[in-house]
C-alpha cells in the first residue's frame, strides 16, 4: 500500500487537472519485488491512464488502483 501512495503522491504532479485516484489496497499486503521497479511501473501505469482520460475528455476522470492476492500473487489492478 505504501508503495502506491507514494507512486500517487508522485503521479498527482504530472496527472491532468481533476483526475481523482483512489486507492483499494489492504494495508500489510506484502509484495517481494524490487521496490523501485515496481513504483516505476505503478507510476508509469497512473500517468498512462491519467492522459487516456485526458484524451477521451471524461467528465468525471477516476482512476482506481487495487490489488488482491491471485493465487499464490498478488493481483495489481
Amino acid at each position: 500500500r505504501e508503495l502506491v501512495d507514494g507512486a500517487t503522491r508522485l503521479a498527482s504532479v504530472r496527472l491532468p487537472a481533476g483526475v481523482r485516484v483512489t486507492v483499494e489496497i489492504r494495508r500489510g499486503l506484502l509484495v517481494r519485488a524490487n521496490r523501485r521497479k515496481l513504483a516505476q511501473v505503478v507510476l508509469n501505469l497512473l500517468v498512462n491512464a491519467g492522459e487516456a482520460l485526458e484524451e477521451a475528455r471524461v467528465s468525471q476522470p477516476r482512476i482506481t488502483v487495487s490489488a488482491s492476492m491471485s493465487g499464490d500473487g498478488v493481483q495489481l489492478s
